[in-house]
């Protein structure tokens, strides 16, 4: 159910910013917006933050979404529009969808629940190396030899 949920957001955010964008600067129909949009939200959600978020950090999964936005919108918009400025109508579209993208991704993270927090946060500040002491390092004994010599130096002092 929270998947569709997340789908459903993506794609309402991506039906109105394409729809600001898109439909009125580059004449793009509202059928055109729409599919655009679900395609967009299930290709975006399932490669960007079910793969990629998972692995990478926000950055990363940020870039890829980018990059997956902009092939997306110029595969799309280019076969359904006669338009000639096809590149910066991708381009500025793949640029909107990335700004929400970001908070998406912090939205994601806020979640309770989440899983691969741990790793997550292990990937960001490094991985945390820590070295193993234990007690068969020491001696627990005390040396034979110096125990002696203590002895015979106690002896020759007596004398």
């Amino acid at each position: 159910m929270r998947h569709i949920l997340r789908i459903v957001m993506k794609f309402i955010a991506a039906a109105v910013v394409l729809g600001i964008i898109d439909a009125l600067g580059y004449d793009l129909g509202a059928s055109d917006i729409l599919g655009i949009s679900a395609v967009l939200a299930i290709v975006s959600y399932i490669l960007g933050d079910l793969f990629f978020l998972r692995v990478a950090n926000n950055t990363v999964a940020t870039i890829a979404d980018f990059a997956l936005a902009f092939v997306i919108l110029y595969l799309m918009i280019d076969n359904m529009t006669f338009e000639d400025d096809v590149l910066s109508a991708s381009l500025i579209g793949s640029i909107a969808i990335t700004a929400f993208e970001i908070f998406f991704h912090r939205l994601l993270g806020r979640e309770p629940g989440k899983q691969a927090s741990n790793q997550r946060q292990t990937m960001q500040t490094g991985p945390q190396f820590q070295t193993e002491a234990s007690s068969e390092l020491t001696p627990v004994k005390r040396d034979e030899r110096s125990a002696q010599q203590d002895k015979s130096q106690e002896n020759k002092d007596k004398q």
